[in-house]
């Protein structure tokens, strides 16, 4: 029973952070040709919160499952899955620069170039839905 809302939890949250990233890449992409602090300033915030969120409760689930199941904590697809979450965080600070970054020229610029705003999410948002889908595959297929 536990473990059941565990997993529950774990794929919402996994969910959300994924939604998180889609959501802001793409507001931020139909938007560019008209984009205002206001508006950015509001991505940035929600696009944080629910993503930290979501990254602060992963491992909270993922640990608790590994525990409550007695999966050796250092096989290979569990340290896999480490690194595959380490990467994403990376990732997302990553991302999260860029942003606040964009903010601060939006603040500051009469014009911004979102050109290169856009390129760099774009192979952040790659990088991290690769190894979000990686990392799904190796959550539902882990070895026995």
């Amino acid at each position: 029973m536990i473990y059941d809302l565990l997993k529950i939890i774990h794929i919402i949250s996994a969910s959300l952070f994924i939604g998180a990233l889609w959501g802001s890449f793409y507001f931020t992409f139909y938007f560019r040709k008209s984009l205002c602090h206001a508006y950015v300033k509001h991505i940035i915030h929600y696009d944080s919160k629910l993503s930290l969120f979501a990254l602060l409760i992963q491992p909270i689930s993922g640990f608790a499952m590994i525990a409550i199941q007695s999966y050796n904590p250092l096989s290979h697809w569990v340290l896999g899955t480490i690194t595959l979450y380490a990467a994403i965080g990376c990732l997302w600070l990553v991302g999260l620069f860029q942003q606040q970054r964009l903010l601060h020229q939006l603040e500051t610029a009469a014009t911004v170039q979102i050109k290169p705003y856009i390129v760099g999410r774009s192979l952040v948002l790659i990088g991290s839905v690769t190894c979000l889908f990686v990392l799904y595959y190796l959550m539902i297929h882990r070895p026995a």
